[in-house]
């Protein structure tokens, strides 16, 4: 589980035989956009939200995973994001960000090399990655075409996709990332 605890402070919780947090002291705004992200290399999780960069945190154990859990954006176990997520990509084999600074996109993610996901910026609840993963819907989602790129032009609209904090959620298989608990093998963003 990715995104914000209540303190706004970008976290990361995994499982390895018992529930386990990673807390960055990255913050995000509250009430406006906030590009955040994580990569996750052999030295361990590095987080990234507005353009800063934070230095690995080693990860306990190894991350469990189960075939019978699906991916979900917008919650997990019963806690939710109240409010719009766009431009959801997941990168498995690659580190998008790195550094202590960065570029915050100023237009719509595209896939790049090993992009296993890419959803939240369309008119419908699919995968633009390229490997056409079926995405489903739980509780209402909607989506809006509210986005973080406001005025500037673009040959098509983009959008976002508004979850209520309790219900709402898009799920996917998790096989589109397999690998993402291999340890120390392999980085992902």
């Amino acid at each position: 589980s990715f995104g914000f605890d209540s303190s706004l402070n970008v976290k990361l919780y995994y499982y390895n035989g018992s529930q386990t947090a990673l807390t960055s002291t990255l913050t995000v705004v509250a009430n406006q956009w906030n590009h955040i992200a994580f990569t996750k290399t052999s030295s361990g999780v590095a987080f990234f939200c507005n353009g800063v960069g934070q230095a690995a945190q080693a990860i306990s154990g190894t991350p469990q995973s189960s075939a019978t859990y699906n991916i979900n954006i917008g919650q997990y176990n019963g806690t939710g994001v109240v409010g719009y997520i766009s431009n959801a990509r997941i990168v498995y084999g690659t580190a998008v960000y790195t550094g202590t600074s960065y570029s915050v996109p100023t237009t719509p993610l595209q896939p790049v090399a090993n992009t296993k996901l890419l959803t939240t910026q369309s008119p419908s609840f699919v995968d633009n990655s390229g490997t056409n993963s079926t995405i489903t819907t739980s509780g209402s989602p909607s989506i809006q075409r509210f986005n973080p790129f406001g005025g500037i032009t673009l040959p098509t609209p983009y959008y976002s996709n508004y979850f209520n904090g309790s219900t709402d959620s898009i799920q996917l298989p998790k096989a589109v990332i397999t690998g993402l608990n291999s340890g120390s093998s392999g980085n992902y963003t």
